[in-house]
């Protein structure tokens, strides 16, 4: 009796949510000359337990909460690394320096490939700590959050003003962002060093603030299927540019569809 009394409890305290979308989306690449990928499936899993949760790669654990404020232990899973890995970045570089007719020091009898070595951008995990205040239907959440995956050994602090709305079935989100990459980080991903080019041009863009804009917005069909759309975009400092194979200094995703969540 005891041991179902016990396996109720967890099964009281254990949820998990799962949501499938199907639609249509893009999400673009920074790379010189760069198609946006397209999407037609977004997963989203969640589980919690007390107060440990899981968010697709992302873990966190409640330190306290109150109706207006909460702080978390947090990790995330960094996503940078896909803004200029797509495709090839060393055919970007090749293809902005004949484009903007740039002058490249390269030995006669060698081809310009010999001179670069592109190091792949590799993605990374952070961990840190994340606080939230809530009032009415607006949150603001301030996370700051350290490389522990070794790849940068970069920090990221990142700031979300974000306000909600509904009316009947109708909802609609908007979020208003910004993020601060300290120098190892944004050097790491938007740089391009002097070993990468056989010392024939380098660029480190520094530390950098990282604005952004957000509209989500839905529609409830039944309890379980409604229609999703969203797009983000993030604006990047103008110096990364200056690194060669990076063609903009914005970045957008969207995404519709129809999500079934159980």
């Amino acid at each position: 009796m005891q041991a179902a009394d016990e396996h109720d409890d967890i099964a009281q305290r254990l949820q998990w949510h799962m949501a499938l979308t199907v639609g249509y989306g893009q999400y673009d690449s920074l790379l010189f000359d760069e198609k946006p990928s397209q999407l037609f499936v977004l997963p989203r899993w969640s589980l919690y337990y007390n107060r440990l949760y899981v968010e697709n790669l992302d873990l966190g654990f409640n330190l306290l909460e109150s109706r207006h404020f909460s702080l978390d232990l947090s990790t995330k899973q960094s996503f940078d690394a896909l803004l200029v890995r797509k495709g090839n970045a060393e055919d970007a570089l090749i293809k902005s320096i004949a484009v903007h007719d740039i002058k490249w020091p390269i030995p006669w009898d060698s081809d310009i490939r010999d001179t670069l070595d592109l190091t792949k951008r590799h993605s990374s995990y952070l961990a840190g700590a994340t606080l939230y205040f809530r009032g009415g239907n607006t949150e603001l959440r301030s996370a700051l959050h350290a490389d522990i995956s070794g790849v940068h050994n970069g920090k990221e602090w990142h700031n979300q003003l974000r306000y909600h709305y509904q009316y009947g079935a109708f909802e609609l989100a908007t979020s208003m962002g910004l993020r601060w990459l300290d120098r190892r980080y944004g050097n790491y991903y938007f740089g391009l060093r002097y070993s990468e080019t056989e010392d024939a041009a380098a660029n480190q863009p520094g530390s950098m603030w990282l604005p952004s804009l957000k509209l989500e917005a839905s529609f409830t069909l039944t309890d379980d299927i409604r229609l999703v759309a969203h797009w983000k975009r993030e604006w990047y400092p103008s110096a990364i540019t200056a690194s060669v194979f990076i063609g903009k200094a914005q970045h957008d995703v969207w995404f519709t569809g129809l999500q079934y969540r159980w």
